[in-house]
């Protein structure tokens, strides 16, 4: 699938009634892709992802290749995008029930965009929920190539429910995850699990409106609803401290633990350190 703008996008318009939610949807083994000699066109088209959902319930992306990326109609050259969105009309618009399983994304510049809830006003929507990632492949995010952020998560506003585990990522530089609100009275987080995943820390590694690290997770999310731990990093630019159970390795050493298909070695340093199932991080 090759487009400009978004390769596939669901919701956006306004539906008559909450039972007219794009639902049920399930995309297996296809491939996203842009042209990148779009590029160097004289006239660029507009490009923002490779996949959008606004308003869904119940979505499963499984074993599928996205690919080629890049900032120009956006500037964060992002391959996914969920969002919790309307077109001014649709209150009940939300996403919910997303399973993100065994892809894989490269080539771009950034990986996944949240927006839990829209911006308020005659925009409001309904907040994102019960959205897992596991078992993915992220590589190749390279920001002078493909332009953007080099950031692996990005939010605005938290949903509720978001589970992160089991999977590898090389080349977010900037951060692993990045979280904002669009206004004060937004609610906090609520249910945050990043589990034995091998990952870059990056400049930043956790960045929220009161700091880095846990601080900006405790200040965020709900008291004893968030889990990041298992999880093995590659010693970024600066390290901000995280909750216990994660291993910060020197970069050098923690490439050489994945092969050349990314894939832990055993008895590696990125091997060494527990996860919370006893399986390989990654």
């Amino acid at each position: 699938l090759e487009s400009t703008l978004e390769n596939v996008l669901f919701g956006g318009g306004n539906s008559a009634s909450p039972e007219m939610a794009p639902q049920d949807i399930v995309i297996r083994g296809s491939h996203f892709s842009k042209n990148p000699t779009w590029a160097t066109l004289q006239y660029k088209p507009n490009i923002k992802c490779l996949f959008e959902v606004k308003h869904v319930r119940r979505l499963r992306l499984e074993g599928n290749l996205f690919e080629r990326n890049w900032a120009q109609a956006w500037p964060t050259g992002v391959a996914i995008t969920l969002k919790s969105a309307n077109n001014g009309r649709e209150p009940w618009a939300v996403c919910e029930d997303v399973l993100m399983r065994h892809n894989v994304i490269r080539r771009v510049g950034s990986v996944i965009q949240l927006v839990a809830s829209n911006d308020g006003g005659t925009r409001e929507t309904g907040r994102m929920r019960n959205v897992t990632i596991e078992h993915n492949l992220a590589y190749d995010i390279d920001v002078e190539q493909w332009q953007g952020t080099a950031r692996l998560f990005v939010s605005a506003n938290l949903p509720v429910n978001l589970r992160v585990q089991h999977n590898t990522v090389v080349g977010n530089k900037s951060v692993i995850f990045d979280f904002w609100f669009d206004k004060a009275s937004r609610p906090k987080g609520e249910g945050l699990d990043v589990l034995d995943n091998v990952l870059e820390h990056g400049a930043y590694g956790i960045k929220g409106p009161a700091g880095m690290g846990t601080v900006a997770l405790d200040a965020a999310y709900i008291a004893g609803s968030y889990r990041v731990t298992g999880n093995a990093l590659a010693k970024g630019s600066r390290t901000n401290p995280l909750p216990p159970g994660n291993a910060i390795i020197d970069a050098a050493a923690w490439r050489a633990s994945l092969d050349d298909d990314f894939r832990v070695i055993p008895g590696s340093p990125v091997a060494a350190g527990a996860t919370r199932d006893g399986a390989l991080p990654g």
